[in-house]
Formats: structure tokens, C-alpha cells, sequence
């Protein structure tokens, strides 16, 4: 039998996440003032107009959690093979 993973999520507030970044980054070699300078760009790209700068995943999870909050999109003519295939074997459709 396969394993199934489960994935976490984890939010971290803004201010942990760009201490973390400038810590990091000063550890690889970079300038303490680059380093702070990438991170505030980094948490901040979409405000400035640049547009979005993403970490691996993380459109995924704003993806799964915008889904969890307003549903998953199914287009009308699945709902409705569906529907005709519900009603063909005696399962009720949700409301």
C-alpha cells in the first residue's frame, strides 16, 4: 500500500518571515543592507506595482485555501453530466 503525504501549512507573519529572509541571506554572503533590501521587495512586490515574487508552492497554497473558502470550480457542463449521471444511479445531487 502507498503512503498517502499529507501537507501542512504553515503562515508566518510578515515581519518573521523578512527577519528570516535578511538572516539568510546574510549567512550566504549577502550584504546585511541587500539582504534586508531583497526582503522587503520580496514581501512587498505587489504593492509596489512589480507585480507578484513567489517562493516555490506558494501559489498552490493561496490556490487551495481560496478554494476551501469559496469552492472548487466546475464547469456547467460537468455539473450537469454529473447531475444525469447522479440521477441514473440514485444518488442525490448537493443543494
Amino acid at each position: 500500500m502507498r503512503s498517502v503525504k499529507t501537507r501542512t501549512t504553515r503562515f508566518v507573519p510578515a515581519a518573521v518571515l523578512r527577519d528570516l529572509m535578511v538572516r539568510l541571506l546574510t549567512a550566504a554572503g549577502c550584504a546585511p543592507d541587500a539582504a534586508a533590501t531583497a526582503a522587503e521587495v520580496f514581501l512587498t512586490a505587489d504593492l509596489r506595482g512589480l507585480g507578484e515574487i513567489r517562493i516555490p508552492g506558494e501559489r498552490a497554497f493561496a490556490e487551495e485555501a481560496r478554494r476551501r473558502q469559496e469552492g472548487v470550480p466546475v464547469y456547467e457542463v460537468v455539473w450537469a453530466r454529473t447531475a444525469k449521471l447522479a440521477a441514473e444511479l440514485g444518488v442525490a445531487m448537493p443543494a
